[in-house]
C-alpha cells in the first residue's frame, strides 16, 4: 500500500522543506512522481519562502527509483515509458531554474534518481557517512532524468563517465573531492548547517556567487572552498 504523504511540504520562517517520507529508502516511484507534480504544481509559490532545502527522512536521503516500479514500465509500456521520463526530468529541472536558492541535505544513501534530483540543487550539503552514485548501469539501465548531462557539468567529463558506466558510489570525502557536493558535516549537524545558510543567501541570492557564501556563512572545517 502507497504512501498518501511520501513527500511532505512544510514552510516555517519563509524556508521551504521538500521532505522524501518513505523510510527507510525514500524510494521514487511512480506514486512519487506524481506527489511531486502535485507540490510543484499547487503548493511551491516562490513569493511565500526565500529558500528551499530538499532532504530525506530518516537515515538515508534515498535510494532512487524503484527497480521493480521501473522494470514493469520498461517491460509492459515502451511507447510510454519515455514520455515519463521526460516528464520526470522536467519535473527535477523545476528546481534548478528556480531563482531562490535550492540546497539538497544529502544523509546516507542518494542513488539513482536521487542523485540526479540532487544535482539540479544549487548547493550540496552531505553527511560524513553519504554515499552516492548512478548505479542504472549495472541494472542494463541508464539514467534517464538528466543525469548524464548535468553530472557531465557538475565533475567533468572523465569521472561523470567513470560513475555512470561502471555505476560505482563515492563516499562523502571521494563526492566532495571530485566537486560533486559542496560541503561535508558531522551528520548531527547538517540540518543546522543548511538552515543557517539557506536563511543566510536568501536576501539578493545569485547562483554564480556559490563560492562565496559557502565560505561565509557554513562554519564546518571541510569544504571544497577552503
Amino acid at each position: 500500500m502507497k504512501k498518501l504523504d511520501s513527500i511532505l511540504w512544510e514552510e516555517a520562517d519563509r524556508i521551504g522543506h521538500l521532505i522524501l517520507n518513505d523510510p527507510p529508502a525514500n524510494p521514487m516511484d511512480v506514486h512519487f512522481f506524481e506527489i511531486l507534480q502535485q507540490i510543484i504544481d499547487v503548493k511551491i509559490d516562490i513569493d511565500n519562502i526565500d529558500a528551499l532545502v530538499i532532504y530525506g527522512q530518516g537515515r538515508h536521503f534515498s535510494a532512487g527509483a524503484d527497480l521493480e516500479d521501473v522494470t514493469r514500465d520498461v517491460v509492459t509500456d515502451t511507447l510510454k515509458y519515455p514520455d515519463a521520463l521526460c516528464r520526470n526530468s522536467r519535473a527535477f529541472s523545476f528546481f534548478s531554474d528556480m531563482t531562490i536558492p535550492v540546497i539538497a541535505l544529502i544523509n546516507g544513501v542518494c542513488l539513482g534518481s536521487a542523485l540526479e534530483l540532487v544535482l539540479c540543487c544549487h548547493i550540496r550539503i552531505a553527511g560524513n557517512t553519504a554515499l552516492l552514485g548512478l548505479p542504472e548501469s549495472t541494472f542494463d539501465l541508464m539514467p534517464g532524468c538528466g543525469g548524464t548531462q548535468r553530472l557531465v557539468d557538475i565533475v567533468g567529463l572523465s569521472k561523470a563517465m567513470e560513475m555512470i558506466f561502471t555505476g560505482s558510489n563515492l563516499n562523502a570525502k571521494e563526492a566532495l573531492e571530485a566537486g560533486l557536493v559542496d560541503a561535508v558535516f558531522p551528520k548531527t549537524n547538517i540540518t543546522t548547517e543548511a538552515t543557517r545558510l539557506a536563511k543566510g543567501i536568501a536576501e539578493n541570492y545569485q547562483k554564480h556567487d556559490k563560492r562565496q557564501y559557502i565560505k561565509k556563512y557554513l562554519s564546518g572545517q571541510v569544504t571544497k572552498y577552503e
